[in-house]
């Protein structure tokens, strides 16, 4: 049997497409990263609004360090917990530099890419539901998908897709 081959443009179309799924699931792992580390970052700030309550009084408070539990001075645990939220924050800024480089490479690949409404979807809202789960009667079953507002990113980013 001869083998068959595959028209190179085809093999360059299929290297890029490859290509930039791989890069979309970076963008998509990273943007879980910053999110997670939003969360504890939140936490931390919760954690110090507790010292900032009129009614605390306490010279000493109990922490937590691993498996231990130990009674230390306020002033110190508040350090740590502001020195803590302060290297969570660099490390969500990183991730964010990286988030973008990413998307700059995606964009370099193919610009057309990105102009994809269900590309631009997935990155909008990465819980938003696939374009082929839709029942309508919309053209290629679009229908009335909406990327919903996601709280970690610096803005609402809204795609009404039959506007597009």
């Amino acid at each position: 049997m001869a083998s068959r081959q595959i028209h190179p443009h085809a093999q360059a179309w299929l290297t890029e497409a490859a290509r930039a799924e791989e890069l979309a699931g970076e963008i998509m792992m990273k943007r879980q990263e910053m999110i997670d580390l939003d969360r504890q970052r939140h936490e931390y700030m919760e954690a110090l609004a507790q010292f900032r309550k009129p009614s605390f009084k306490e010279n000493k408070v109990w922490t937590c360090s691993g498996s231990t539990f130990l009674k230390l001075p306020t002033s110190g645990v508040q350090d740590m917990l502001s020195k803590d939220r302060d290297r969570i924050s660099q490390q969500i800024e990183e991730v964010r530099k990286e988030i973008k480089s990413l998307m700059f490479e995606l964009q370099k690949l193919s610009p057309s890419t990105l102009n994809s409404s269900s590309v631009r979807l997935a990155l909008a809202n990465p819980t938003s539901k696939p374009l082929n789960d839709d029942n309508s009667d919309s053209p290629a079953g679009i229908g009335n998908l909406t990327a919903k507002f996601n709280p970690y990113r610096q803005q609402d980013i809204v795609y009404n897709l039959e506007s597009l």
